[in-house]
């Protein structure tokens, strides 16, 4: 890959809002020449053989394959819109993954984890590739975005994903996703409702932790962790489809109701103590 255009470090637009995207054509695709021209108009500045920036928003090559993992500093951004393909010197790569930072991650001593999200802190919405298959560790962390729509074909939220979105109070997940990670929505203060697919089989500890605002979440996986929702003073009902209690798992508050399927419930209320509320009627 040739180096012919200069870094841009920053851009400030006074106070107005700052929209990135493609607007025309098929805005998922984008196709750069050698001299730095695209079918898209866009501003692309190579940072070394395998990072470059498109409209500001920092990919890298990871094998055969691209991911978006920063952003040039930039203020006022609102909304984003990463391409899914992009053609460069020939050559197409397909974006995977999204993923931001973590700097400390001593989870069982206490240690504070600050997770640094791959976008803007100001962003409120983003339009997450079709080709995405894995939304990384700390990827749209203490962001200001409202909902979200996580494509089909996703299988991981990895650790810290949405920690600290304040703001999030909606969120859809695909039939796909398989795994949710550490303190994947720590502290959403403004989520509600979430319903988890059938697909889930493993969660990892304190997903949910700090949810003050759920009040039903719909549950389902077969392996789960540790105080899943610990901390979410408001929630009053867990659907749990699993014919197999998940082992070690603790749901939070002790006073919720657990649904269970009803041809699971001795198992439930044997693995489960700690839970007053086993109901089988699912």
């Amino acid at each position: 890959m040739k180096r012919i255009l200069k870094k841009i470090s920053t851009l400030i637009i006074g106070t107005a809002t700052l929209v990135l995207c493609a607007c025309s054509g098929n805005s998922d695709e984008i196709v750069i020449g050698e001299d730095g021209s695209n079918n898209r108009n866009a501003i692309v500045s190579f940072i070394d053989d395998y990072s470059f920036y498109i409209d500001y928003i920092e990919y890298q090559m990871v094998g055969s394959h691209i991911e978006v993992v920063g952003y040039d500093e930039i203020e006022h951004v609102t909304y984003v819109k990463p391409y899914a393909k992009i053609t460069i010197d020939g050559t197409t790569y397909e974006t995977k993954a999204i993923r931001g930072k973590c700097k400390e991650r001593r989870f069982s001593d206490g240690t504070l984890v600050n997770y640094f999200s791959a976008l803007p802190r100001s962003l409120e919405k983003i339009d997450i590739p079709s080709t995405v298959t894995e939304i990384g560790e700390g990827a749209f962390a203490n962001l200001n975005i409202g909902s979200i729509v996580i494509p089909e074909g996703v299988v991981s939220i990895g650790d810290g994903a949405f920690s600290g979105c304040q703001n999030l109070d909606s969120i859809s997940l695909p039939s796909t996703l398989r795994f949710i990670g550490h303190h994947a929505f720590f502290n959403c203060k403004s989520l509600e409702n979430i319903s988890l697919p059938e697909s889930l089989t493993e969660i990892s500890w304190d997903p949910f932790r700090l949810c003050g605002g759920t009040g039903d979440i719909l549950d389902y996986f077969a392996s789960g962790a540790c105080w899943a929702f610990s901390g979410c003073s408001s929630l009053k009902r867990v659907d749990c489809y699993a014919v197999k209690p998940p082992v070690r798992f603790w749901a939070g508050p002790s006073d919720i109701d657990i649904h269970v399927p009803a041809s699971s419930l001795q198992a439930y209320q044997e693995e489960w103590r700690r839970v007053n509320n086993v109901i089988g009627d699912l």
